[in-house]
C-alpha cells in the first residue's frame, strides 16, 4: 500500500481540510477520499487539483522521515 495526503477537497467549513489515504495507487486513493467524504455529508468537490479535477495526492515516502504539515490555519 501507497500512502497519500491531500488538502484540496472542500468540507463543512472554509477553513481547509485535509485527509491521509492508504490505498494501491492514486486512482484507488481518490476513490476512497470521494466515498468517505460523502460519509460525512459532503459533496465531493475538489478545491484545487490536477487539470483532469482530480485531487493532488502527494505520496508519502515511508522510506524517510517525514512531517508535512496539512493544514496551518492561513485560509
Amino acid at each position: 500500500m501507497k500512502v497519500y495526503v491531500t488538502t484540496d477537497f472542500k468540507g463543512h467549513f472554509p477553513v481547509g481540510t485535509a485527509a491521509v489515504i492508504a490505498a494501491r495507487n492514486k486512482r484507488h486513493a481518490t476513490n476512497l477520499l470521494k466515498k468517505e467524504v460523502e460519509k460525512c455529508g459532503l459533496e465531493f468537490k475538489i478545491v484545487e487539483g490536477d487539470k483532469f479535477g482530480r485531487p493532488r495526492l502527494i505520496e508519502i515516502d515511508q522510506d524517510e522521515s517525514n512531517a508535512i504539515v496539512l493544514q496551518d490555519g492561513n485560509y
